[in-house]
């Protein structure tokens, strides 16, 4: 077969129009169709800060008594005349679930109590519970672990002049180092003082 001047022509055409073809500008970009603005809802509003618990104080007939009070929850510590300390915790709604341990978080310290005889328990008025009353009263977090298993948690605000008050009327309560204790339960287990 001849080759004849038209066939050697034809791959030289190809090569042309295809490097033709790479130097074309390429199509305008189309832009995407337009979409429906989508009704945007307002943002919720921030979430509000915890409640905090307020401290109320008195002392009657030789007894110190602090109370939290929160819209959920009460929690009273009431120490003397004797150097015991009387524990009670409750929540405030009908038939709330009674409050089986404390449990502290503060700058100040740590601390867990369990209430055996929930609402209410008395301990020992010693030198570990006077500090654990120091922590609380320096303000934190208390959460109240319930038997419905919900637990409940309390800002405590630092409790300021009137706490410090207080701390000195249970402080006088206290035995003199080296003194014999108190009758009362002793702490039992479950409780620990890094909470």
């Amino acid at each position: 077969m001849r080759k004849g001047p038209g066939r050697a022509r034809l791959p030289v055409l190809w090569l042309l129009a295809a490097g033709l073809a790479g130097c074309a500008a390429p199509p305008p970009a189309v832009p995407p169709p337009a979409s429906p603005r989508r009704a945007t809802l307002p943002r919720p509003p921030p979430a509000a800060p915890p409640v905090e618990a307020a401290w109320e104080f008195r002392v009657v007939s030789g007894t110190c008594t602090a109370t939290l009070r929160h819209p959920d929850a009460v929690v009273e510590f009431a120490a003397g005349p004797a150097p015991m300390l009387r524990l009670a915790a409750r929540g405030v709604a009908e038939g709330a679930a009674r409050v089986t341990r404390l449990r502290f978080r503060g700058e100040a310290g740590a601390w867990s109590l369990v209430l055996r005889d929930a609402p209410a328990t008395e301990r020992r008025l010693d030198a570990a519970m006077a500090e654990r009353l120091r922590a609380l009263l320096a303000g934190g977090r208390l959460g109240l672990s319930r038997q419905d298993s919900q637990a409940l948690a309390l800002g405590v605000p630092d409790s300021g002049v009137s706490g410090r008050a207080w701390f000195g009327c249970v402080a006088a309560l206290r035995p003199a180092p080296g003194a014999a204790p108190a009758k009362g339960p002793a702490e039992g287990p479950g409780e620990d003082a890094s909470g």
